[in-house]
């Protein structure tokens, strides 16, 4: 402590002097992340260091910058961030935010019977998928209107919904969302607050993290062997990964 009052001292009227052509702190604080200008492909994808990230599906073929941060990428388009994932360290994955994909399920509700968003979702979904399908050939269209409830309400909300109306049989969009606006209260104001953005890095991050698909798989239809043995030479399928922050529902 000695030593630095005594340079004080010493080098007072130089640091005055460099003092006066210094430049004023910036007005935001810096971010520390490197900007990179990509293009979102027709699946609403934008690929970077290896991997793939969703946004918005009405946000296909345009220009945006991506921010990579250390652990996270932001998204934006025309100075409007549009998708927060956390960074994948892996390479090959397909990391997809299941609200950016709603608005196709709500065109063409066929798509939950084989998308691999779907059958990453919780176990509830998976119990109400499959009793809707055996109650009804066109089931899938009631349970595409229960996943449309994600576009208001938290994962974890739903879920719990989800259970009760199965407990009560139920199980209908319309059954379900009553029993979200007798429960909701506060939290769901909060959530349809969140989703006006007024606070994205609060958003829950319902991060599917999915596999690229094997396109060798393809070279099975042009296999022209005993269907027996089909059983033996199949791959097995990829297993689907879940990001913690998905597994944890609500934020």
């Amino acid at each position: 402590m000695q030593w630095c009052q005594r340079e004080r001292e010493e080098r007072g009227e130089d640091w005055e002097k460099e003092q006066a052509a210094l430049r004023p702190l910036p007005l935001r604080p810096f971010r520390p992340a490197v900007p990179h200008w990509r293009v979102a492909d027709k699946m609403s994808m934008v690929h970077f260091d290896g991997n793939s990230y969703s946004v918005p599906c009405r946000y296909a073929h345009q220009r945006l910058v991506l921010w990579a941060f250390p652990d996270c990428l932001e998204i934006f388009a025309k100075g409007e961030c549009i998708a927060l994932h956390t960074r994948s360290q892996g390479r090959g994955e397909r990391i997809v935010s299941f609200p950016h994909i709603l608005p196709v399920i709500g065109r063409k509700p066929r798509s939950v019977l084989h998308a691999q968003a779907v059958r990453a979702l919780p176990e509830p979904f998976q119990l109400a998928r499959r009793r809707l399908e055996k109650e009804s050939p066109l089931g899938y269209r009631e349970f595409a209107k229960i996943l449309l409830l994600l576009e208001r309400w938290s994962l974890l909300l739903v879920a719990q919904a989800l259970e009760e109306a199965m407990g009560w049989n139920r199980l209908t969009a319309d059954g379900v969302q009553r029993l979200l606006l007798r429960g909701s209260g506060i939290e769901g104001m909060e959530r349809e607050g969140m989703k006006n953005g007024e606070d994205h890095r609060q958003l829950p991050l319902l991060d599917l993290r999915l596999p690229s698909p094997d396109l060798s798989r393809y070279d099975h239809l042009l296999d022209c062997s005993d269907p027996d043995d089909d059983d033996e030479t199949a791959p097995s399928p990829e297993p689907l990964l879940v990001s913690p922050f998905f597994q944890g529902g609500a934020a």
